[in-house]
């Protein structure tokens, strides 16, 4: 593995290991009576490291994790740079804990919070180079191994307990709201003699149950997306007609109460190839999340464009994002809103990056506030 020789960094310590000394305490810990045998019975990945947080001993279920037979390969990485972390390496140089980015992972800071008194638990969410998704509780323990002090470092997969609280907030609250006012409207509808003028409450109705439809929907393609059994539907697509059946929808979600939802005044009509259902998602979610992060009476507004032969769709909202938001805003899981939310940014950047072969970007300033961005190809090619 190539070494780091700028040890510049943004926050832990960059020094290494050198791969001698490195092989001197894998060789130490292995030799050591029950020590790899004890680890390699746990029933979680395990992995021991050095005072520079380099990787001198792994588990087998590490090991097998990462589909590597030998331990060899791993030694004198880091955790980050061992599951293929997209910010453990700059301009190909491993750099795990060192950016700036770095600063808000769970993984560095229970390593550097380790002791010998007592565990030292956070949680980490980690978007690979591959585009996977890893939400993981690590465990941090300072050990003695004849005199010499190591630091355990156990992950345990909490994924699907992070998905079973998102999802119970999603249709515990998101869609009982909309199911209520679905409720309401119909049971204004019913009366007789029925209200002079139904024409209003016809269109909330149909906007709503719209929304309802999309709610559900976009979970369920979020779910095949990670999979990785999302096939992909590639026709013609007007960005007008995308941008203004989305403001027609979520102007009646419940997130919009109080807010309202515009329609930019420069956007314009847009001919491009593209997944138009996936497309509907990835715009849903960045109206739905700039309506979140709007204060009632707040406007959010969308629209789209043509530059640089892409077609861009945006949403502006008022709020701004700290630093330490913006550093995690795309990963899994993490959500300025409380528990039980956190895949809208991640699903975003998800489906556009992965399935629309586009980009995803932002800017936030306390002065004009934040857009989200989406940027798509005019012409589809397969990848």
């Amino acid at each position: 593995m190539e070494e780091n020789d700028n040890l510049h960094t943004f926050f832990a310590p960059a020094q290494r290991t050198p791969h001698d000394e490195i092989v001197r305490k894998s060789r130490e810990i292995r030799n050591a009576p029950y020590i790899a045998q004890i680890l390699d019975s746990l029933p979680d990945t395990v992995a021991v490291l050095d005072e520079n947080r380099q990787i001198i001993f792994a588990n087998k279920l590490l090991l097998s994790f990462l589909g590597l037979p030998v331990q060899e390969r791993l030694l004198g990485m880091r955790p980050g740079e061992a599951l293929a972390c997209r910010h453990a390496f700059v301009d190909g140089c491993p750099s795990c804990g060192t950016t700036e980015y770095c600063s808000q992972c769970g993984a560095v800071g229970a390593i550097l919070g380790a002791n010998l008194l007592a565990d030292e638990i956070k949680e980490c969410r980690i978007i690979t180079e591959h585009g996977d998704a890893f939400d993981l509780l690590i465990t941090t323990r300072i050990i003695s191994v004849n005199g010499s002090e190591y630091i355990l470092f156990i992950a345990k997969n909490i994924a699907d307990e992070k998905r079973k609280v998102i999802l119970e907030r999603i249709f515990y609250h998101d869609i009982s709201n909309l199911a209520g006012v679905i409720h309401t409207m119909s049971d204004i509808l019913k009366d007789s003699p029925p209200p002079a003028d139904c024409t209003e409450y016809h269109k909330i109705l149909y906007g709503t149950s719209k929304a309802l439809v999309e709610e559900v929907q976009s979970h369920r393609l979020l779910n095949l997306a990670e999979s990785k059994e999302l096939v992909t539907n590639i026709e013609s697509a007007d960005s007008l007609a995308i941008v203004n059946e989305a403001v027609m929808i979520y102007s009646n979600h419940s997130a919009a109460f109080n807010k309202s939802v515009a329609v930019a005044e420069n956007a314009g009509h847009v001919i491009f190839e593209s997944d138009k259902t996936i497309l509907r998602r990835v715009l849903g979610n960045m109206l739905k999340n700039a309506l979140e992060a709007s204060l009632e009476g707040e406007q959010v507004v969308v629209g789209c464009y043509k530059e640089d032969g892409r077609a861009v769709f945006f949403v502006h909202n008022n709020g701004f994002m700290p630093k330490d938001v913006q550093l995690q805003v795309f990963q899994r899981s993490f959500s300025t809103k409380g528990k039980g939310r956190g895949l809208g940014t991640y699903s975003i950047k998800l489906l556009t990056e992965n399935y629309l072969k586009g980009k995803v970007r932002f800017e936030t300033c306390r002065e004009s506030g934040t857009t989200f961005f989406a940027e798509l190809p005019l012409s589809y090619s397969p990848f």
